[in-house]
Order: C-alpha cells, then sequence, then structure tokens
C-alpha cells in the first residue's frame, strides 16, 4: 500500500468513527490502522487533517489536509456523535 492509499484509508476510516473528542484544535479522534494510531482532527471550517500516528517504536507527527469531499465524510461523523 502506497503512502498516499494509506491516508486515503486513514480518512476513510476517521469517517466511520463513532467517539470524538472536542479540544481547541477541533474535533479529534484516534484509532488503530496498520499497526498505528492514527490522530484525525477535524477543525471547524477547514479541511480535516492527520496530526500524526504512534506506534511502539515512536511517534511521527504531521500528515496531509484530507480532500473536502473526505472532510465532509469526516464532518457528518463528527456532528452524528456530538447531536446523537
Amino acid at each position: 500500500m502506497t503512502e498516499q492509499e494509506t491516508h486515503e484509508t486513514v480518512f476513510t476510516l476517521a469517517a466511520s468513527q463513532t467517539y470524538w473528542r472536542f479540544t481547541n484544535l477541533g474535533a479529534t479522534t484516534d484509532f488503530n490502522h496498520a499497526g498505528w494510531e492514527w490522530t484525525v482532527v477535524a477543525p471547524s471550517g477547514q479541511q480535516a487533517y492527520i496530526l500524526g500516528r504512534s506506534n511502539i517504536g515512536g511517534t511521527e507527527l504531521g500528515g496531509p489536509d484530507a480532500t473536502w469531499p473526505q472532510t465532509l465524510a469526516i464532518t457528518e461523523a463528527v456532528m452524528a456523535h456530538r447531536y446523537r
């Protein structure tokens, strides 16, 4: 799996998350994929992005922004959590 495919999968998985924390960064979720714990942030009015990932070997900060269609799907997951 290429890095781009991994990131696309991470954004797809973020859109299916059912638990979000609300922080000063925006709505944030964590989940496991491919041996890493990923953190995705959905800031209000901006594109969602990967804050970073970590595993037993260390932590990597940063990642690409989601596309607007990916951000919309993630925002829908956030809203479903917030208003359930």
